[in-house]
């Protein structure tokens, strides 16, 4: 979905002329504006309808991801108007912790045994000359520490499996939008592409 322009108020009353001359209007209503946009009627999103969206999408949405999940949920918005309420609800990305860094040989810290050589195995490494061998895998585990353990106290091991399982398989590959995959989830892209194949 294209980026949508800041839509122009509509007073309520004049709701009920605006469905007759778009019958393809939305008849839903949330708060109490109903607003013009791209020549179509639609409901406006009030603080509410942002919260909601918010915390379906576990606080990890900025205001361009928020919109597209809103135009899925048959809301259309502009971005414009869900930056304003989020500023004004103070509402912000899930941001990761910073760490303190230990780059440094000569410093004092323990040093985290080598687990890898305990059983035999080798890291993996990229070719040489060739730095984007492992660059999608370091994405996504930068992306699952900030969206999520870093955000999170696990006392087992077996609490900290089920709550990443639940992110990976649940948010990350069925709900979360992915701005390069043209604001899908990769359960849903790798659905369209399949089927694309099909049809060809």
């Amino acid at each position: 979905m294209p980026r949508s322009r800041c839509p122009v108020r509509v007073d309520e009353r004049d709701a009920a002329q605006l469905s007759d001359t778009a019958p393809e209007a939305s008849t839903k209503r949330i708060g109490r504006r109903v607003l013009c946009m791209a020549g179509q009627a639609v409901i406006g999103v009030g603080q509410r309808g942002i919260k909601a969206a918010d915390k379906r999408t576990r606080q990890v949405y900025g205001a361009e991801k928020l919109q597209h999940d809103l135009a899925e949920h048959g809301i259309r918005v502009g971005i414009c108007r869900i930056k304003r309420i989020r500023r004004k609800l103070g509402i912000r990305c899930k941001q990761k912790r910073k760490f303190k860094a230990t780059t440094n040989s000569e410093h004092i810290f323990p040093i985290a045994e080598n687990i890898l050589e305990r059983f035999g195995l080798k890291a993996s490494m990229s070719r040489k000359g060739n730095c984007y061998d492992n660059a999608p895998m370091e994405s996504f585990w930068g992306t699952l520490k900030q969206e999520l353990v870093h955000h999170r106290r696990y006392r087992t091991r077996q609490e900290a499996i089920r709550d990443i399982t639940e992110y990976i398989e649940v948010f990350y590959n069925r709900q979360r939008l992915q701005p390069r995959l043209g604001f899908l989830s990769p359960a849903v892209y790798e659905q369209r592409y399949y089927a694309g194949l099909v049809a060809a």
